[in-house]
């Protein structure tokens, strides 16, 4: 009777755990969020919403006032630009990814901006340059053609801002580890009668 029940216990996580499905979570960043100043240096501010910022630059929160770049909504002052030139900064992600964008221009000189995804170490895609065409705000998105990814590299040339940062982050499902501990369950009863 007791390992009918183990089975039967094992048989229903996996049933019930091929059945549900992980939510993800679209994350979005102002740069406008209570908390964060003008003047302050990115880092780890995020990292309750799974992002961080890391580069051997200066990335901090500005606005129209403090550098010559408008910001990309006058009702939301606050931009995220990188400092120095040459640029650049990694933004890592806690968990996979499948879909980003965000705003972005810089200077009316040169340094195009380049953008590289990666899975932990392995190489998503290299897109290059990103674009920019003129001195008014360009918008990029990746919607997953190429695979989930956990790192977003930027660089440039040049200074650059961005804004309006979206991820949408996919997070191991629930449903896994139950799918993982009645397949467990049923190896070990399948032992213990044989």
């Amino acid at each position: 009777m007791k390992k009918m029940v183990v089975f039967l216990l094992a048989i229903t996580a996996i049933l019930f755990g091929t059945s549900l499905s992980a939510q993800a979570a679209l994350v979005t960043i102002t740069f406008d969020e209570p908390g964060i100043e003008i003047g302050e240096t990115i880092s780890t501010q995020y990292s309750s919403q799974g992002i961080n910022w890391s580069g051997s630059n200066s990335i901090t929160v500005g606005s129209a006032f403090s550098n010559p770049f408008p910001p990309f909504d006058a009702a939301t002052p606050k931009i995220l630009q990188y400092d120095t030139k040459p640029t650049n900064g990694v933004i890592i992600l806690s968990t996979i990814a499948d879909y980003f964008s965000i705003d972005f221009r810089r200077p009316a000189s040169a340094g195009d901006i380049t953008l590289a995804l990666y899975n932990g170490t392995d190489l998503v895609h290299n897109y290059g340059r990103i674009g920019w065409d003129g001195p008014d705000w360009e918008h990029y998105t990746y919607n997953g053609e190429y695979g989930n990814f956990n790192q977003i590299i930027l660089a440039c040339g040049n200074k650059f801002v961005m804004d309006n940062l979206e991820v949408n982050m996919v997070p191991i499902p629930a449903s896994l580890w139950l799918l993982a501990s009645g397949l467990i369950m049923l190896i070990r009863t399948s032992k213990r009668n044989g």
